[in-house]
């Protein structure tokens, strides 16, 4: 899926830790920029929009 990610892609991609990532990832969320599509443990952040 075209503008998706999980938290662990993420640290490996980018270099920060997890808690960094997951972090980050919650602002965004908070500040309606991304979603969670799916269940909780194989769900996926998306983009708003895409």
């Amino acid at each position: 899926m075209a503008g998706s990610c999980d938290p662990p892609a993420l640290q490996i991609n980018l270099g920060y830790s997890l808690k960094t990532v997951k972090r980050e990832l919650e602002t965004l969320r908070l500040a309606g920029r991304i979603e969670f599509i799916g269940p909780s443990k194989a769900g996926t952040y998306q983009l708003v929009g895409t």
